[in-house]
């Protein structure tokens, strides 16, 4: 019979017995290699398990994961976290999140937050450790912050300021509607005017001249005049922009204090065109790009224009009917858009005057509905289901949070990246109230501007005060 021999490492095994032959009894022995593959086996299985001392496993070829789980995060809305390792990751929602990169064996980690959302407060716990396994045991807490309303100007600092804007050394800039003048206001509440005001005589109607503060005039800021100026927008280079709504212009400003007519010839009509060839109806909201590209919420021609650094005029947005339909370019329409902002995404975001509708307008004429309903209302909710009662405000945060001038209702809205409307202060009461969310009180808020550490400031029609919303716990 044959015989294999053991495999390598294997070791033979032997079985000793006496038999007979031709009346001799003879010793045999017989290798078997298959026990000593048992023996083998069993001692392999005690080597796996740590020969019963519980020693650690090398770690995987990918590294361990690092990570945790979230909770409280406001809708949407992003927090940073970074490892000591240099890796980072952004959680925008609740629920588990990791970071990108692994770490090895024994490596350390310690996680903290490099940024959050100004309407919340955020922790992280358990941060800190070191790796042996994949590592999910962090926890990152938010809680919702309160919205603190005061007052930094006024009540009856301005007689019907719409238009706010806040410049880079701390200044207030403010469109009186009434007066016809642009007033600055300093960081402790001082106000004086700025631009336009420069009285003329003209006519009077009982045939005596009389002197007056509106018109139309180019020139030095304090030697120029506007006819019923609302909103204000500045670019990185300082130049302030002027829906000039009574004299149906685009006025500009430079940086020097030189006032000039961007586009606009003074008739309530429409038409594309470059400078004095163009026309607006009443214009009331601007918002610039990075370009320096103007855009109008031309509120009479239910239009979205569009006016590039060399005063061309197009329309970027709106068929002239007034109802809210989405679409692109002419297949798109608006009801009286009164107020607009650029947002971060280099989107543009307009605010319905009569319904109460937030919409979206891409740079390519793209236009969706991201909040409000065909009829004006008073609700919190996600998309159609909130409601508004006249937007005449709207700012956009870096993270892509909006917040709206809730006219009507006297109130400051709050819409997420996802859609959703909450309340941010007020609650409906017409009246100078500071407080905290509900407690507080407008009195017809209007355009709202955002400072670099992300406070909002909205200046009242009907107050003449411009009024600060902050955080707190």
């Amino acid at each position: 019979m044959h015989m294999a021999w053991p495999e390598a490492g294997h070791v033979a095994v032997t079985k000793k017995y006496i038999t007979k032959k031709n009346g001799r009894k003879e010793m045999k022995t017989i290798k078997s290699g298959a026990q000593a593959l048992c023996v083998v086996s069993l001692m392999s299985l005690l080597s796996a398990c740590g020969g019963g001392g519980g020693t650690e496993t090398d770690a995987p070829a990918s590294g361990y994961k690092v990570g945790g789980v979230a909770s409280g995060l406001p809708d949407g809305e992003p927090v940073v976290l970074q490892n000591s390792n240099g890796d980072t990751t952004t959680v925008s929602a609740n629920g588990s999140f990791s970071f990108p990169a692994t770490v090895g064996k024994g490596a350390a980690y310690a996680v903290m937050i490099t940024r959050q959302p100004l309407w919340a407060s955020c922790s992280v716990s358990q941060q800190n450790g070191t790796a042996n396994a994949d590592v999910s045991s962090i926890q990152l807490n938010c809680v919702a912050a309160k919205a603190q309303v005061t007052t930094v100007a006024g009540p009856g600092a301005f007689q019907n300021a719409q238009g706010l804007v806040l410049a880079a050394d701390g200044s207030f800039y403010v469109s009186d509607f009434t007066s016809d003048i642009i007033y600055s206001v300093n960081s402790i509440g001082q106000v004086q005017p700025w631009a336009g005001g420069f009285q003329t005589w003209v006519p009077g109607s009982s045939g005596y001249p009389a002197l007056v503060t509106e018109g139309w005039l180019d020139g030095p800021r304090l030697n120029s005049q506007f006819f019923a100026p609302v909103g204000l927008a500045l670019d990185k280079q300082g130049n302030m922009y002027v829906a000039d709504r009574g004299n149906s212009m685009i006025r500009k400003i430079s940086a020097s204090g030189a006032v000039s007519t961007l586009a606009g010839d003074g008739s309530y009509s429409f038409q594309d065109g470059q400078g004095a060839h163009a026309s607006f109806d009443q214009p009331q909201g601007v918002a610039v790009d990075d370009a320096g590209n103007v855009y109008v919420a031309d509120t009479r021609n239910l239009r979205i224009r569009k006016i590039t650094p060399d005063g061309t005029v197009s329309t970027l947005a709106g068929s002239g009917t007034a109802v809210s339909q989405d679409g692109t370019g002419a297949a798109a329409s608006f009801t009286y858009p009164r107020t607009l902002a650029m947002g971060p995404d280099g989107n543009l975001y307009v605010g319905e005057l009569n319904v109460g509708r937030l919409r979206k307008v891409t740079p390519a004429g793209a236009v969706t509905t991201i909040a409000g309903r065909d009829l004006p209302g008073f609700a919190d909710g996600t998309g159609p289901d909130a409601a508004f009662n006249g937007v005449t405000g709207v700012v956009v945060d870096q993270n892509g949070t909006i917040y709206v001038s809730d006219f009507s209702n006297n109130a400051i809205r709050r819409i997420s990246r996802n859609g959703v409307v909450t309340t941010l202060a007020g609650s409906g009461q017409s009246a100078v109230i500071d407080g905290i969310g509900s407690a507080a009180a407008f009195q017809g808020p209007e355009q709202l501007t955002l400072d670099a550490q992300g406070n909002l400031y909205v200046v009242e029609i009907q107050s003449g005060a411009i009024r600060r919303i902050s955080p707190t716990q």
